[in-house]
């Protein structure tokens, strides 16, 4: 299963968007589910924040990062900031091309 970043949806939703076209036939296949934070949720946001220069605007990241560990999801965004969490396993949409 995939965790996606809402930037994924954006470009799907975005009609004027170069990358309208792709990602709406990218994500077609795929089934929706929203994943929860477990109860270890907030151990691993402290231990991604203690291991990384995480700030305020990395909060939102951080947290998406967290529920991709704790369901062992890969996390798909086209915001390269993913890379600097090690444990996460990122990927670009766009790059798969």
């Amino acid at each position: 299963m995939i965790l996606l970043d809402a930037n994924v949806l954006i470009y799907a939703y975005d009609r004027g968007s170069r990358h309208n076209s792709y990602m709406r036939a990218w994500l077609s296949p795929l089934a929706p589910w929203v994943p929860q934070p477990t109860d270890r949720h907030i151990d691993v946001i402290d231990r991604i924040l203690e291991s990384t220069s995480a700030h305020a605007n990395d909060i939102p990241d951080v947290h998406l990062a967290a529920l991709a560990l704790e369901h062992g999801l890969k996390l798909y965004s086209t915001d390269a900031d993913f890379a600097k969490y090690a444990d996460v396993t990122w990927i670009n949409p766009l790059e798969e091309r």
